[in-house]
């Protein structure tokens, strides 16, 4: 305040950039805020106080049995690249319109791979979606989760947030770090409380993407390829 008052602002001066100073003095702590944030965050999950995990005593987040559209069931559905039904997503119909270009292309493009066991579209009700939790706040939720076949049964369960190429900016570079760090620090849980049934284990993993549009073409077929 004392720099810029030596500068000429005066009271008023300085009531009419109030909003352009607060946002300026934000800044710094925020930064460090998000580094100091972070930092914690990783350390959290390096010694397990953070998880991110297949649980086996069942209480995972779990995939919506139905979907509740307003969409009249006239409306086109999307089809798949031969011009028939789509054969591996979850629910169906999944109407043309709910989906934007790109979205489509991606849907499309899963759903004709042989790879693929089964995809869904992350919903946008909050109640339905599956999040992801980073060091900041805001929740991440991906576009698509989709599983893939594997070597003696077991596979990969992929969830990919899809970015546009104008979006290339901060926010995505911390979405991408996240779901990079989470991918690496996967597990199966091995204990369940006493008392409580276990499932079985069936060792798939889990990885997270983010991909932005111009590299869906290459990326999405590594992404569902199968790894030995």
């Amino acid at each position: 305040m004392k720099g810029l008052e030596a500068r000429g602002f005066d009271a008023a001066k300085l009531g009419a950039a109030s909003g352009v100073i607060i946002d300026r003095l934000r800044v710094v702590p925020t930064k460090e805020h998000d580094a100091r944030s972070e930092s914690l965050f990783r350390a959290a999950v390096k010694a397990g106080d953070i998880r991110f995990r297949l649980r086996l005593d069942g209480n995972n987040w779990q995939m919506p049995d139905h979907m509740l559209t307003t969409r009249p069931a006239k409306l086109p559905h999307l089809t798949g690249a031969d011009g028939g039904a789509l054969a591996r997503s979850l629910f169906f119909p999944v109407f043309r319109n709910e989906l934007n270009g790109e979205e489509r292309n991606v849907a499309v493009h899963q759903d004709g791979d042989d790879a693929v066991k089964w995809w869904h579209r992350n919903v946008a009700k909050a109640s339905l979606r599956m999040a992801l939790q980073g060091w900041k706040r805001g929740r991440i939720y991906p576009d698509f989760i989709f599983a893939t076949g594997g070597n003696a049964g077991a596979g990969r369960i992929v969830v990919r947030e899809t970015r546009g190429d104008h979006l290339q900016n901060p926010d995505t570079d911390y979405k991408r770090g996240v779901l990079g760090f989470l991918t690496q620090n996967f597990f199966w849980d091995q204990a369940v409380p006493a008392g409580q049934l276990q499932i079985a284990m069936t060792g798939e993993t889990v990885e997270c993407a983010l991909v932005l549009m111009e590299n869906m073409p290459s990326l999405l077929s590594k992404l569902i390829a199968d790894r030995k």
